[in-house]
C-alpha cells in the first residue's frame, strides 16, 4: 500500500513540475481576395506587341477569371479569347496592355492576391455599354461583365473592389453621333454597374482618352475628352488618371511603356480611394 501511495504522490509530482505549454495555434484570418473589372475598348484590352518578358511573367498573386470562366494564374495577354464562352466580348486582337502591370501594382500594395476580370472589347462605343433589359444577358457586353464579376465573386469568396475603365475613341469619331450624350451614358453605365454589383460607392476608376493622330477621323476627341473631365465630378467615389504624356504606336494605340505607366495609374488612383 505504502508503494502505492508513493508512486501516486511521484505522478502528482512530475504533472505539476512538467511544462506548461502556454502556445495557442491561432490562425491568422486572410483578408478576402480583391477582384477588379477591366472594361471598355481596345487601350483596355491592349494593343502593345508582347514581347519574351511577358510571356514568361508568372505571378501566383495574380489571378485572371478568363474568358473561359476559369479562375488561374494571368499570363498574357490577359484579355486572351482561349475557350471563349461570351462570344459579346471576343477580342480579336488582344496584346499587351495596362492590366497586368495594374494586377502587379495593386498586389504588391495590398500584399495579397488579386484577381482580374478582363470584360474588355475593341471598338465597342459607349452605347454597346447599357444596360439590357435582363442585367445578366451575356449576349451583351453589360450583361457578360455582371454575370463574370458575379461568378468570380462566387467561385474566389472574394470581394468585388472595383472598376478600371478605358473607352472613349470610338465614340469621338466622325460617323457616330453618341458624343453628343457621352456623359449621360457615361454616369448611367457606371451607376448601373453599381446597382447590379450591389454597392452604391464602388470604385470606379477611368483613363481620359490621350493623344491620338487622325483628327479627319476622330473628329469629336476633346469632345469627349471635356466629358470624361466632367464626369468625375458627377460620378461619386471616381478619379480619372491622364494620360496626354504618353506615347501612342499608331493613330490611337499606346507603347508597351505607356501601357505599364496607365497600369500604374490606374493603382495609384485607386489606391486613393476606398478599396
Amino acid at each position: 500500500m505504502m508503494n502505492i501511495k508513493l508512486i501516486l504522490i511521484l505522478v502528482i509530482l512530475l504533472t505539476a513540475c512538467a511544462p506548461i505549454n502556454n502556445s495557442i495555434s491561432l490562425e491568422i484570418k486572410q483578408p478576402p481576395t480583391k477582384i477588379f473589372i477591366l472594361a471598355g475598348q481596345s487601350n483596355m484590352v491592349g494593343r502593345a506587341g508582347l514581347i519574351e518578358d511577358d510571356f514568361n511573367y508568372f505571378n501566383e498573386n495574380i489571378l485572371v477569371f478568363g474568358n473561359d470562366y476559369q479562375l488561374k494564374i494571368a499570363y498574357e495577354p490577359i484579355d486572351n479569347g482561349d475557350g471563349q464562352i461570351d462570344i459579346a466580348s471576343y477580342d480579336k486582337r488582344p496584346q499587351f496592355g495596362p492590366s497586368m502591370p495594374f494586377g502587379i501594382a495593386m498586389s504588391t500594395y495590398l500584399n495579397q492576391k488579386v484577381i482580374l476580370v478582363p470584360c474588355a472589347l475593341g471598338g465597342s462605343s459607349i452605347s454597346q455599354w447599357e444596360r439590357p433589359k435582363n442585367p445578366l444577358d451575356t449576349y451583351t457586353l453589360y450583361g457578360s461583365l455582371v454575370n463574370r464579376a458575379l461568378i468570380a465573386k462566387q467561385m474566389s469568396n472574394g470581394i468585388i473592389a472595383g472598376v478600371i475603365w478605358f473607352q472613349g475613341e470610338k465614340d469621338a469619331v466622325s460617323y457616330l453621333d453618341t458624343h453628343s450624350n457621352y456623359l449621360n451614358l457615361f454616369i448611367k453605365f457606371a451607376t448601373n454597374i453599381r446597382i447590379d454589383l450591389r454597392d452604391s460607392q464602388m470604385p470606379f476608376i477611368y483613363a481620359q482618352l490621350g493623344p491620338q493622330d487622325n483628327n479627319e477621323l476622330f473628329t469629336y476627341w476633346d469632345d469627349i475628352k471635356a466629358q470624361q473631365e466632367q464626369a468625375q465630378y458627377l460620378i461619386s467615389n471616381s478619379k480619372m488618371i491622364k494620360t496626354d504624356d504618353l506615347t501612342i504606336f499608331d493613330y490611337v494605340h499606346f507603347t508597351h511603356r505607356s501601357y505599364e505607366l496607365i497600369g500604374q495609374r490606374f493603382a495609384e488612383a485607386f489606391i486613393k480611394v476606398d478599396i
